[in-house]
């Protein structure tokens, strides 16, 4: 079946390229050149030979494109020489020689100081190779585009303009260097970072602050030292609680000795405890409010006070020290407070 195939697409092929044969001479003959050196072009890709070569180099020369023109023609010599086709070869060398000696020709030099690793050199965007540089190559006349890069150059690009005739060298220039490619914008392709967590407030006010806001440090101290008094109000109201209750297991015990008590006696014992418990704890929390609100009163600066003032101050209050040791027992409670200022 693939041969088969093959031979119906060759047939179609050869079909298409004798008519785009026919079209092309009859538009050559009509002076349409431009559309008759396409129709021969695609005619001999589609089926190559000798007699489209001849008909497709004439149509170049008409054009005034002399070097595409010769090369055709070559093209055509050798083709006929491997069909065994003796005249058709001999017209086809025949008219190159003539083509020869008036071709233009462009010379693209390279020196040797503008040279880099990797610089690519183009005519009309086919590549000129290394082995090209300084050779005088045949060119159709007109305007060729010559382009060159090189990795961290600027792209080089001009256009020369060939005669009908003759030679024109092009020297390529030293290639600037690319300007270093900017950051991109946010490190877009980083990973994001957390931000660092604020630093805690610290705990003691800082010079500023305590020269400015004197006023708000002793009301500070005075709402501290009314919990510190309701803590100790609360403490001395559960040790006197504790005391009576004390009292009240004593009468109905025969001696200090709890087995020696009526069931009565025993829970208003343990009442008495857990109130002389309630009472230390809450005497505890009141004279340590107490006593926190008597330094903050103490230390707070005067709202006109000089920096100087202030770090004095400020000195005091990180030097004072306060020791308050909680106490009480069934039949008593208190606190010792001690320190120095």
């Amino acid at each position: 079946m693939s041969t088969v195939a093959a031979a119906q697409s060759s047939a179609a092929d050869k079909a298409a390229a004798e008519a785009l044969f026919d079209k092309g001479k009859k538009q050559l003959k009509d002076g349409d050149l431009a559309s008759a050196c396409r129709s021969l072009e695609e005619s001999q890709r589609l089926d190559p030979g000798v007699g489209t070569l001849l008909y497709l180099a004439e149509c170049y020369e008409q054009a005034g494109k002399t070097a595409s023109a010769w090369a055709t023609f070559r093209e055509a010599a050798a083709f006929a020489t491997r069909s065994s086709d003796a005249k058709r070869e001999k017209i086809a060398r025949g008219r190159a020689e003539r083509l020869e000696g008036v071709l233009a020709k462009l010379v693209i030099e390279v020196p040797p100081s503008v040279r880099v690793e990797g610089m690519v050199v183009t005519r009309d965007g086919d590549e000129v190779g290394s082995a090209l540089w300084g050779t005088a190559v045949p060119v159709d006349p007109g305007t060729h585009t010559i382009r060159i890069t090189a990795p961290s150059k600027v792209e080089y690009q001009a256009e020369v303009v060939v005669p009908k005739s003759g030679d024109v060298t092009f020297a390529v220039p030293p290639l600037e260097r690319k300007p270093p490619e900017a950051e991109p914008e946010a490190q877009a392709l980083a990973p994001a970072t957390s931000a660092p967590a604020p630093a805690p407030t610290p705990l003691v006010a800082d010079e500023g602050t305590l020269a400015e806001d004197g006023s708000g440090q002793r009301t500070l101290g005075i709402v501290v030292g009314v919990v510190g008094l309701l803590g100790v109000g609360a403490g001395t109201f559960f040790g006197l609680q504790a005391s009576s209750k004390n009292s009240e297991a004593d009468d109905n015990c025969r001696s200090s000795d709890s087995s020696q008590c009526n069931q009565k006696g025993v829970d208003l014992g343990q009442e008495a405890e857990d109130a002389a418990t309630l009472s230390t704890i809450a005497f505890g929390v009141g004279a340590l409010a107490l006593a926190g609100g008597i330094v903050l009163y103490a230390t707070a600066p005067s709202n006109d006070a000089a920096a100087g003032s202030a770090r004095r101050r400020t000195a005091r209050l990180r030097g004072t020290e306060v020791r308050l040791v909680p106490a009480a027992t069934p039949s008593q409670a208190g606190v010792f407070v001690g320190g120095h200022f």
